[in-house]
């Protein structure tokens, strides 16, 4: 069994991406400039830019809706894993 500063640090992590799977979800929802509608001239260095250039605003807010998703998905999926885990070595589930 892992320890558990290792268990607590992994758990945080993937909180964590939940969250920032939550903030490109809102984001997109409410269209939030930096997401949906950089400038192009960031292309080169901003994912967002270039997918806002080759597919237009709504193709970032497609792209900005299933990247976080999925984020959430996994990072859901490994958080509750963690949580498991930490429960059972703590003598919680058996």
């Amino acid at each position: 069994m892992p320890n558990l500063g290792d268990l607590l640090h992994e758990l945080v992590t993937n909180l964590l991406g939940v969250v920032l799977g939550v903030i490109l979800i809102v984001g997109a929802k409410k269209r939030w400039r930096f997401l949906v509608d950089p400038p192009e001239s960031l292309r080169f260095v901003y994912s967002q830019s270039l997918i806002n250039k080759l597919s237009g605003s709504r193709g970032a807010t497609v792209f900005c809706y299933v990247v976080g998703s999925l984020i959430v998905l996994v990072a859901g999926i490994q958080a509750l894993q963690r949580i498991v885990v930490l429960g059972r070595g703590l003598g919680y589930w058996s």
